[in-house]
């Protein structure tokens, strides 16, 4: 028996720290760096869902002339991987099933349309400004975020049992520019979601 409609099977979050200790004419503090912490929960029992490496992933200290290298969300360069790790998916019963989706939407429920999580972090709290972090599949080298602002990669798993499916797929994260820079931290809450159908 297939699992049609579950719309969150497994959630995690992403969260993306980015500090740019740099003011007008001084060098970056690279002693600070970003991190970026996945946590899984299991909402059903259709799978277990962890993060490769314990969960943190450390992104560069940036100056905000970094900026000006025109990058756009969709811009494919390398960024710092990551790898989601899955394992007991699938039907349960040994059913074939024919797509495994991976979603992800920033928490606030804030408007993705620029294929960019944006910063959660205010400007009073020390928010950096006219930055946020762009995910991309390493398999498709695409944004995570089509250019409508649905957050999702779809892998083809026809006919796979669950024994048979993959387990790790992997992913990069990057900073981004939306605007004029202005330097602080950046954090990004993302929820990252699995289902079959």
């Amino acid at each position: 028996m297939k699992i049609k409609n579950i719309t969150t099977v497994v959630s995690g979050v992403l969260l993306a720290m980015v500090a740019f200790g740099v003011s007008l004419g001084a060098k970056a503090d690279t002693s600070q760096g970003v991190t970026v912490d996945v946590n899984a929960n299991i909402l059903a029992n259709t799978c277990s869902v962890s993060v490769e490496n314990g969960s943190v992933i450390t992104l560069p200290v940036v100056k905000p002339d970094w900026f000006s290298n025109g990058l756009t969300p969709t811009t494919d360069v390398s960024g710092k991987s990551f790898a989601l790790l899955l394992k007991d998916c699938g039907t349960g019963n040994g059913s074939p099933v024919d797509t495994l989706h991976l979603t992800f939407a920033p928490q606030s429920g804030a408007n993705i349309s620029n294929q960019v999580f944006p910063n959660d972090l205010l400007p009073t709290s020390g928010g950096a400004q006219g930055v946020g972090i762009v995910i991309f599949s390493d398999q498709y080298r695409t944004n995570v975020i089509n250019s409508t602002g649905i957050g999702e990669v779809d892998y083809d798993i026809t006919g796979k049992t669950r024994q048979d499916i993959t387990n790790r797929y992997t992913f990069y994260a990057r900073y981004q520019k939306t605007d004029v820079v202005v330097p602080g931290r950046v954090t990004a809450n993302i929820i990252i979601g699995a289902y079959y159908d």
